[in-house]
């Protein structure tokens, strides 16, 4: 019941996920903890969903990019990055186990990309567009590049050259990739940003 709670959910729900909540057995048990985040984000009351994460993960550990996430609203950087490094583990493994498992590689290339590692999100992305043609992969690796030039872009010392190799790798994923194409543009007007 508390898994369907979102923020948009009724007062009448809440309340009632809240009543069975409360009068539960096992209040510390890690499910009963990641009922209680639910019932939290819900409210959209980060601290105490942290607090039931913390103990939630022991037994879930998939919810690890969940509690990275809010780490990173409550401006918990360190915290964040252990969280996102323990999803990173559980997806590797999840991914090894199910290579065709679509929506656990797209989350795991979301984390190693949080973590900062290109080159291994790049490959992850990469490998499922082989086992997966039809899949979101050249898009997803178009956005990729793309972003990348755009970090690039903000730091000093690229070169023109080294920011456009950046969106033609993107369009070679992805030859309709509108994102690309805006930043190309951007450099005929003279306005890179």
């Amino acid at each position: 019941l508390a898994e369907q709670l979102t923020s948009q959910s009724n007062g009448d729900h809440i309340r009632l996920v809240r009543h069975h909540l409360t009068h539960a057995d096992a209040q510390r048990a890690p499910v009963m903890a990641r009922a209680w985040a639910s019932y939290y984000l819900a409210l959209n009351q980060a601290e105490p969903a942290i607090e039931r994460l913390e103990l939630a993960v022991q037994q879930f550990p998939e919810l690890s990019q969940l509690l990275g996430d809010l780490y990173l609203t409550t401006g918990k950087v360190e915290n964040a990055r252990t969280s996102f490094s323990n999803a990173s583990d559980f997806l590797r493994e999840r991914v090894e186990k199910d290579p065709q498992n679509r929506a656990a590689r797209i989350t795991f290339a979301n984390t190693l990309l949080k973590l900062g590692d290109l080159n291994e999100c790049r490959a992850v992305l990469e490998l499922g567009l082989k086992l997966d043609p039809d899949g979101p992969y050249k898009q997803l690796l178009a956005s990729l590049f793309t972003n990348r030039h755009d970090a690039m872009a903000q730091q000093e010392g690229n070169t023109v050259s080294s920011l456009l190799t950046q969106l033609r790798i993107a369009l070679t994923y992805d030859p309709t990739f509108t994102p690309a194409y805006e930043r190309l543009v951007s450099y005929g007007e003279g306005k890179v940003e």
